[in-house]
């Protein structure tokens, strides 16, 4: 039998894994439990300089330009008051000089909308929708999947790549018959301090595309983003205290929020309750879940992107951080399949087992970094107050965070080993990996 992956989940990181899939030329299905991969999110996605090389790779570089805005400055100020903190362009300077990419914001339903319609025409056969998954059975020398709906697949491995609440993360719990995994699957195995309110609009006078407003308060903050044409807005608020619990907020908790704190600064001369009123669609209000899952393989199946991993998204990781997966884990699947095109599953497990040593340390400084910059901005007490106040107006800490940590994060981040980069800017980072293409 052909080797042929079954993908479980068709969001951002699945679709991104047809593409890789598809320019590796391993066969995939992906099955999809929504009717759609494309639904409407009044929501934004940050694109990381190493990421934007892969997708260079990817062919899909023009694409992510067109629908994307580079950021190109931050300013901090108090959320009570506007009275600015820290304003200041010269972190994204570095960053470009160093990665030869931008960092790039667009709309997250507009970039999935774009990663599908990219695909090829075989490929995009290959997305099955409304296929919840509800069981997996692993065999000798595969694996079958069988969905809510009766439809059962069979492959030779599956890829969780379906979210927080991974069914295929559950699954395998209880296959491997781990009881404190399963004890924590029964809830989750993430944890949330915070929850996030947002919504998008259109481009208002007076702020500046490329600009991310931040207000900074006690237990509390707000964002804007704004592109040429769209603006995200988000308001960070600290829960009474952190909850596993899986909670789906109302409208009117929405409206409790909008009450409590619509008289907070989005952006020098807005309040939330100003932009509130442009918003385009609905809005929402989720739980801001934190965590790392400690297994992420077992026998014919592994998990990637939120279903081993949830950061909080002011860092900006998220979504890189699947995509990134799938760069090591491919990799790895591919010179295996080179050398044996039916491998067994203790040569997959090998596989597995390194793809996620090679992940480990990216996985956790990313964690860190994206849980310690929510507390930068949702002060949870006077220690991070006070180094707004006082020291973040004198001192970029942006610029020192990034010749400390975050540039090795992207000088050692991989590309796909085989496919050319066609469009690397010139650069000041000796990158650790570079492509070599097959002769």
């Amino acid at each position: 039998m052909t080797f042929r992956i079954i993908v479980a989940g068709g969001g951002l990181v699945g679709l991104t894994t047809a593409h890789i899939l598809s320019k590796a030329g391993i066969d995939f299905v992906v099955l999809e439990q929504h009717d759609n991969v494309t639904p409407y999110l009044g929501s934004l996605l940050s694109i990381m300089p190493s990421t934007l090389r892969v997708i260079d790779q990817l062919d899909l570089l023009d694409t992510f330009n067109e629908h994307c805005d580079m950021v190109q400055r931050l300013h901090f100020f108090r959320a009570e008051t506007a009275k600015t903190l820290r304003d200041e362009s010269a972190f994204f300077k570095l960053v470009q000089a160093d990665c030869g990419h931008p960092i790039l914001m667009g709309h997250r339903a507009d970039i999935a909308k774009a990663l599908y319609d990219s695909l090829p025409e075989d490929a995009r056969k290959r997305i099955l929708l409304r296929k919840r998954v509800t069981d997996i059975k692993v065999l000798p020398h595969g694996v079958e999947v069988t969905c809510q709906d009766g439809h059962v697949e069979k492959g030779s491995i599956v890829l969780g790549t379906d979210g927080v609440r991974s069914r295929v993360r559950q699954v395998m719990a209880k296959l491997e018959k781990i009881e404190t995994m399963i004890e924590k699957e029964e809830k989750s195995p993430y944890i949330a301090s915070h929850r996030n309110f947002f919504g998008d609009l259109p481009k208002l006078p007076g702020v500046e595309a490329g600009v991310n407003y931040e207000g900074l308060s006690d237990k509390v903050s707000t964002q804007l983003l704004v592109g040429s044409k769209r603006m995200w807005f988000n308001l960070y608020e600290q829960l009474d205290k952190p909850s596993s619990d899986h909670i789906r907020y109302t409208e009117k908790d929405q409206q409790a929020i909008l009450d409590k704190w619509g008289h907070l600064f989005v952006a020098p001369g807005y309040q939330l309750r100003d932009i509130y009123e442009h918003r385009l669609k609905d809005t929402g209000l989720i739980s801001l879940e934190e965590g790392l899952v400690d297994k992420w393989y077992s026998d014919r199946i592994v998990l990637a992107g939120d279903a081993v991993r949830k950061l909080t998204p002011n860092a900006g990781w998220g979504y890189n951080s699947g995509f990134i997966d799938m760069v090591v884990l491919v990799n790895h699947l591919r010179r295996l399949l080179k050398s044996d095109p039916s491998p067994s599953t203790e040569a997959l497990n090998g596989v597995f087992k390194q793809y996620q040593a090679d992940r480990a340390e990216n996985t956790q400084k990313t964690y860190k970094a994206s849980a310690e910059r929510v507390r930068a901005v949702v002060w949870p007490g006077w220690l991070q107050r006070t180094i707004a106040l006082w020291i973040m107006p004198y001192v970029s800490l942006g610029q020192l965070d990034w010749v400390l940590q975050s540039r090795a994060l992207h000088r050692d981040s991989p590309v796909l080993e085989w496919v050319e980069e066609k469009h690397l800017p010139s650069h000041r980072v000796k990158y650790k990996q570079y492509p070599q293409p097959d002769e």
